[in-house]
């Protein structure tokens, strides 16, 4: 009977101990959760923290290479200048139609004197080129920067097809009025 009640004062024992390693299971366990999770959170932190700095980083160096950027400075263009043009164009409703009056700068970079010259033998035929251009316009065709720079660069490539000598670089309009009648 002694050695039941050694057994059984044995297995009390056993019972209370594993208990007491269960706790202390339990609460090793909820310590490392707990550590894993504040791990977590500074990688994360730092990851933000990181990626601001990189983006600031990235900022500053554009900046930095915007303003190394060596500027390239061209010589100006030669220009020559076209007479004062005036349209009646037709209005998209046709109740009225709209008054365009432009002057034009032909810019160019080429300074041979044959191709001046034959800028000014070809006066004519660039200003019917132009003319032909504007004259097929409505004031919606006309209206507006973006309309404006389509029609530049239509009459750019009309007058340089038929130049022999060189080429325009620019259309310039050094004035231009767009007024619808009523």
């Amino acid at each position: 009977m002694e050695e039941n009640k050694e057994n059984q004062v044995e297995t009390i024992e056993e019972t209370e101990n594993k208990g007491f390693l269960k706790k202390i299971l339990k609460t090793l366990t909820k310590l490392l959760v707990l550590i894993l999770f504040v791990l977590m959170i500074i990688f994360v932190a730092r990851l933000v923290i990181s990626s601001k700095q990189e983006k600031e980083e990235n900022i500053n160096t554009g900046i930095k290479e915007f303003k190394e950027q060596p500027v390239v400075k061209k010589e100006p263009l030669l220009t020559k200048k076209l007479k004062r043009m005036n349209f009646n164009l037709s209005d998209p409703k046709g109740k009225s139609s709209v008054f365009f009056s432009v002057e034009i700068v032909l810019g160019y970079m080429n300074p041979d004197p044959i191709f001046n010259n034959e800028l000014t033998k070809r006066e004519l035929e660039i200003i019917d080129i132009v003319r032909g251009v504007i004259t097929r316009k409505t004031y919606n065709n006309i209206e507006g920067p973006e309309n404006i720079k389509v029609i530049k660069e239509e009459i750019l490539t009309k007058i340089n097809n038929v130049l022999k000598y060189g080429k325009i670089d620019s259309i310039m309009f050094s004035e231009y009025n767009l007024i619808p009648k009523e």
